[in-house]
């Protein structure tokens, strides 16, 4: 089961209006009913709040993400960790935009903070423990606040535009494994807030990663002039050796879920009725608008 620990603070927009925009910005009229589909199988499957999005179902960016071999290195390190732990890991890759491409060339993760630090940040912080399995993005955050700060300056400082991207990893244990979940895509706008929040003005350009155990790297990022999310799905590896293709997004979603290898809780989680009720909701709005639409 997929746990992404996510606050709210006080003022913010609402999780359920989040949920709401997060579905619309995955839409773009040619795939809406593919969406739904989506939607409604795990609906039906009674995932609550474990519900992923098929990465065939959204649409391709035409921005390509090229990273430093050292990067990649970590970034297959860590998928390989959470291969042998099924421990989903969170970790923040910094770099810059080059003709409207992804640069990265820093990379750091949860598994970089020790012990002692991650103790600290919960005591003054307690709501922010979670479970055992999940990626803490509120540590990463703490942990390297001021180091995104730091490097955000220095890229304004050399006339680039700042690139700051959060991820975390998937376990093939995960209910999404090999796609991103409707709460992932939630908390990837929420991070985001955050991150430009925190910054006023200035212009930062903001994506999001997952690496799966087969060791794809997906990145998704937000069109603003669109209003919609995008993958990108060129990626690649610069080193001395030249560029090398990375794979992403090469794995293949279920047709169909199987409600044996799952049983709802008998007392739901109050985001799983959270989810449970909207997705309900535009279910019933999208039968609606159907039959508008040949009567």
């Amino acid at each position: 089961m997929e746990n992404i620990n996510q606050s709210t603070i006080p003022g913010e927009t609402s999780k359920s209006d989040r949920i709401m925009s997060t579905v619309e910005s995955l839409m773009n009229g040619e795939n809406n009913q593919k969406i739904i589909e989506n939607l409604k199988m795990y609906h039906d499957a009674g995932r609550g709040s474990r519900v992923s999005i098929f990465h065939e179902n959204i649409e391709d960016s035409e921005k390509t993400m090229a990273m430093t071999e050292a990067v990649y290195s970590e970034m297959k390190s860590l998928a390989e960790k959470t291969s042998e732990t099924k421990k989903e890991h969170a970790f923040l890759v910094l770099g810059w935009m080059q003709d409207g491409n992804f640069l990265f060339n820093k990379m750091a993760s949860d598994v970089d903070i020790d012990e002692e630090m991650k103790n600290a940040i919960y005591d003054g912080n307690p709501e922010w423990r979670a479970d055992d399995s999940a990626a803490d993005f509120n540590v990463l955050l703490s942990a390297y606040w001021q180091a995104i700060n730091s490097h955000i300056d220095r890229m304004k400082a050399s006339g680039l535009k700042p690139l700051v991207s959060l991820g975390h990893t998937h376990p093939n244990a995960s209910e999404s494994y090999g796609n991103y979940s409707l709460p992932d895509l939630v908390g990837f706008s929420m991070q985001e807030e955050a991150i430009r929040g925190n910054r006023d003005s200035d212009e930062i350009e903001y994506c999001h990663i997952v690496l799966p155990e087969n060791g794809d790297v997906d990145c998704m990022t937000f069109d603003k002039e669109a209003g919609r999310f995008k993958k990108v799905a060129n990626v690649m590896t610069v080193g001395q050796n030249g560029e090398d293709t990375v794979p992403a997004y090469t794995f293949e979603s279920p047709k169909s879920l199987s409600t044996a290898s799952y049983v709802k809780e008998k007392d739901e989680s109050s985001d799983d009725k959270l989810y449970d009720d909207y997705i309900e909701e535009l279910l019933q709005k999208h039968q609606w608008d159907i039959i508008a639409e040949q009567s």
